[in-house]
C-alpha cells in the first residue's frame, strides 16, 4: 500500500532509434553515504496506459522493467531499450516504510521529458 506513495516520475520517450526502441539510462543514488549501508534503494519502471499517476489501475499490472537485484551500493543504474511511450519510474527502498533520500537522473540518446508528477 505504501508503495503509490513514493515519489513518481514520468518519462515520456519520443523517439526510437534504428532498432525500434527508445535507448535510455536510469541512475538512482542515496543522497547521505553514511545510509548506504543501511537503506537499499531500486526502482520500478511501469507502462502508463492512460493516466499520470500510479494508482494501480492506469498502468500495466506488472512493470516492465527494474533496476535488478537489491544490494547494499549506494547507486544503481541501468540501461534500457523500450518502445516510444510514456512511462513510470517509481523508486523505492528495501522495505516498505522506509524513508531515504536520493537523487534521480536519466540520460537518454533521443529527446525525452521528465516529470515529477505530485
Amino acid at each position: 500500500k505504501s508503495f503509490v506513495t513514493n515519489p513518481q516520475f514520468k518519462i515520456d520517450l519520443k523517439d526510437k532509434d534504428k532498432d525500434g526502441f527508445g535507448t535510455f539510462i536510469v541512475s538512482l543514488m542515496t543522497k547521505s553515504l553514511k545510509s548506504w549501508e543501511e537503506i537499499v534503494v531500486g526502482f520500478r519502471i511501469f507502462k502508463l496506459k492512460s493516466k499520470n499517476r500510479f494508482d494501480g489501475k492506469s498502468v500495466q499490472a506488472k512493470h516492465v522493467a527494474d533496476s535488478g537485484k537489491l544490494e547494499y551500493f549506494p547507486q544503481v543504474t541501468k540501461r534500457f531499450k523500450l518502445k516510444p511511450g510514456k512511462y513510470l519510474i517509481i523508486p523505492f527502498t528495501q522495505y516498505a516504510n522506509q524513508e531515504s533520500e536520493f537523487l534521480l537522473r536519466i540520460f537518454s540518446e533521443k529527446p525525452s521529458d521528465l516529470q515529477l508528477l505530485a
